[in-house]
């Protein structure tokens, strides 16, 4: 759907039943049990084959080996059909909107650290509170996370906002030789977290860990998609180390963290209204997306597009009257990046 004027976008950002049912279309088409059956049929090969060894280092290798083989070159629909079978809602009224609006229409949805070529996340992490201890020490991990995120520092956040004309600004705002676009997401309302909540904080732990870590929990959190759970010994620890160390890491900024880690959510983006404590993200009605376990940008962009329910794309040669139009309602640079370098810059460009 195109927008030339801030009229044509204020008509074409309602959503309406026929958007939501297009949607829910769109989204059932994924389903292929036939993936869950034989992920299944391979865990319970592994068990009557452990009835007669020992749990050696050796086998555990194997089942692991085996099962990533065969999950791995499916990984988008293993996550697809369980994220279908629990995270769908068709109620209309039970969905929030967030918005996401970027200067050039074939920008994919990915947050920084997914981005190709970049650095491992857990350097910059570690650098920057080596280099900033008196900015960072202080702040639980989401909160560095979101800092991070306010300096340009790569992280698994991704910006939105509750705003759809901020999304339209940011769709404007520059590259006028491109169209641009604004993603709409429809998120159910029970859905979207508070930076208190447990699934925040457990992501927000991943910014730790190598890369090479992280794909040992990717791994693991495929390899027990299906069962809903990561099994635990009888002394309640988890029978993966690499799972016990991630839990123990949580519950180091979190003694109340409960062993109740649930393989999806290690693999699915969590929406985050953030606490409006910072001016920039109250005067753009913020939000965040944060990413869970992704191996690439086709795999971050595929997830987060399981959420837009409507894109709007913006005529190159249309930015700048919208522009021009957005700034009559005070929507534009100074009032969206309140600090006061940027709002001198604006003044003096007027």
């Amino acid at each position: 759907m195109i927008c030339r004027t801030l009229q044509d976008f204020l008509i074409n950002i309602k959503i309406s039943d026929m958007d939501m049912r297009h949607f829910n279309e769109g989204i059932n088409s994924v389903g292929n049990c036939k993936i869950k059956n034989a992920v299944l049929d391979m865990f319970d090969s592994f068990k009557d084959e452990k009835k007669n060894k020992s749990n050696t280092a050796l086998s555990y290798a194997k089942q692991k080996a085996e099962l990533w083989n065969f999950i791995g070159n499916q990984s988008y629909e293993a996550y697809s059909e369980e994220f279908l079978d629990k995270h769908i809602d068709s109620e209309f009224h039970s969905h929030r909107f967030f918005y996401r609006g970027v200067a050039n229409k074939d920008y994919k949805l990915v947050s920084g650290i997914y981005r190709n070529n970049e650095k491992e996340e857990n350097y910059y992490f570690h650098e920057l509170q080596v280099r900033c201890p008196n900015i960072l020490a202080h702040l639980k991990n989401f909160n560095k996370l979101t800092y991070m995120q306010h300096y340009g520092s790569p992280t698994r956040l991704l910006d939105i906002t509750a705003n759809p004309l901020v999304g339209l600004y940011f769709a404007c705002e520059s590259h006028f030789e491109i169209d641009g676009k604004v993603s709409i997401f429809g998120i159910r309302s029970d859905e979207v977290a508070y930076e208190t909540s447990d699934r925040v904080q457990m992501l927000s732990h991943l910014q730790e860990l190598s890369r090479e870590e992280q794909e040992q929990l990717q791994i693991l959190s495929y390899i027990y998609l299906f069962k809903g759970k990561f099994p635990q010994s009888t002394n309640s620890k988890y029978s993966d180390p690499e799972i016990e160390r991630f839990y123990y890491n949580i519950q180091k900024e979190n003694n109340a963290f409960e062993r109740g880690i649930v393989p999806l959510d290690m693999l699915r983006p969590v929406f985050v209204q953030a606490n409006q404590d910072n001016p920039r993200i109250l005067k753009q009605d913020g939000a965040f997306i944060m990413s869970a376990l992704d191996f690439n940008e086709t795999d971050s962009d595929g997830k987060l597009k399981k959420h837009v329910i409507k894109e709007l794309i913006i005529p190159a040669e249309c930015k700048k009257t919208i522009l021009s139009e957005l700034e009559t309602i005070c929507i534009h640079k100074a009032s969206l990046f309140p600090e006061l370098d940027t709002v001198s810059q604006y003044l003096r460009n007027r």
